[in-house]
Formats: C-alpha cells, sequence, structure tokens
C-alpha cells in the first residue's frame, strides 16, 4: 500500500522501510507530534538523486535526510553537501555531532537537515543505530557476536564485511521472545530501549529541524 503524505510543508527522506519503521518507533517512544511525512526512496542513490526535485516542490519548507554513512563518511557528506548548497545553504565540510541543521532565505524551503547513521560520528549503518539501542544489561549480543566471529575465522561466512553490522542485529532479533521481529517492531515491544544518547539526540535533531515555527 503507498504511503499517503499528509505535510506537503515538511518532509524526511529516508533510505528505505526498515528506516522508516524505525525512525516511527523511535518518534513514537518519545511521543514527537506528527508534523512532517516520513518518505522512504528504496535506496541512498535515488534518496540523493531525489533531493532536487524535492527542493523544487512550492510549499516545501523544512526538507530533512536520513542516509547511512556507510564507510566512506566524508564521500556521503559529499553527496548531501553538492545538493543542498545550490539552494545557497552553508554546509560544513564534515558532519556534525548531533545531526546538522541548515537554513536559507533564498527559496521557499526554509530550513533542511542531514542525519547520518548512526550518529553523526562514526561509519556505519541504520543497523548500527539499533545495535545502540540493546539494553546495557543485555547477555545475549556477546554470544551473537561470538557465534559470528566463529563463522569468519572458519571463513564460513556468507554475508559480506560491510553488512556484519546487519548480520549481528538480525542475530540477536532472531533469539528474542518473538524470533524474528522487525527492527522498528522490536522498539515497540521494547526488546531494544530508547533511553539512550543516540535516541536523545536523535529526537532533539527532529524537534529543532521540525520546528513549527519554520514553517
Amino acid at each position: 500500500m503507498k504511503f499517503k503524505e499528509k505535510f506537503p510543508r515538511q518532509k524526511l527522506l529516508v533510505e528505505g522501510k526498515d528506516d522508516q519503521h524505525v525512525v516511527w518507533s523511535v518518534l513514537e517512544a518519545f511521543a514527537v507530534q506528527e508534523s512532517f511525512d516520513i518518505l522512504e526512496r528504496e535506496s541512498v542513490t535515488n534518496l540523493i538523486d531525489s533531493i532536487p526535485v524535492s527542493l523544487k516542490q512550492s510549499e516545501l519548507r523544512t526538507l530533512g535526510v536520513i542516509v547511512d554513512a556507510d564507510f566512506a563518511m566524508n564521500n556521503r557528506w559529499t553527496s548531501l553537501k553538492n545538493q543542498f548548497q545550490k539552494i545557497g545553504c552553508t554546509i560544513p565540510d564534515s558532519p556534525v555531532r548531533g545531526g546538522f541543521i541548515g537554513w536559507t532565505a533564498t527559496t521557499p524551503v526554509k530550513a533542511v537537515g542531514i542525519w547520518l547513521m548512526p550518529n553523526n560520528t562514526l561509519p556505519g549503518m541504520l543497523e548500527d543505530f539499533v545495535h545502540m539501542l540493546i539494553p546495557d544489561n543485555d547477555q545475549i549480543i556477546a554470544h551473537c557476536e561470538a557465534f559470528l566471529s566463529t563463522l569468519e575465522e572458519q571463513n564460513i561466512n556468507p554475508y559480506k564485511p560491510i553488512h556484519k553490522a546487519k548480520a549481528r542485529i538480525h542475530t540477536w532479533l532472531a533469539v528474542q521472545q518473538d524470533p524474528g521481529t522487525p527492527m522498528g517492531q522490536s522498539i515497540t515491544k521494547r526488546y531494544l530501549t530508547t533511553d539512550t544518547r543516540v535516541c536523545r539526540d536523535f529526537i532533539q535533531w527532529i524537534n529543532t529541524l521540525f520546528n513549527p515555527e519554520v514553517i
């Protein structure tokens, strides 16, 4: 079913459905009032390529993007910087701790924001963000990591090294009370905790970016 957009003035772009559901669940945990659409673009390439089109929407006033930093963090940042500089927004040369928010007075768009998963300072992806939500007293993740290490030592791991974060969190999710629960639902079911620094930073970024005074 196609997601129905409700907020023409405020949009948040994410890479895929997993990102969309994780963000929805974190916002729900913090009781953030719904005031913007969260749109998934199916890939980071599609997301970055869609930014110029999004910025041309006459009603749009706030545009945020969430993308994986991956392992070429500066390259990812530069790709986003190049897009937003086209509308006269001054973007720093490197990612900003706590997420970036910039302002422009030359276009209908008033505010733009960038969050690099997991936390704007480390390379990685959505799954690394979710890994940061595993409770401190959890006793399972160490066994999951040992299992993956054994596969790698024996050179029988089917996953690529770049995808180890995905293998790790999904191994952990596979042995919860409801095995294989998706990441977003695992936040709702409280297998994961949102009482973390990264979640508080994320919510502060969201609340500042999607400030009603901007629109």
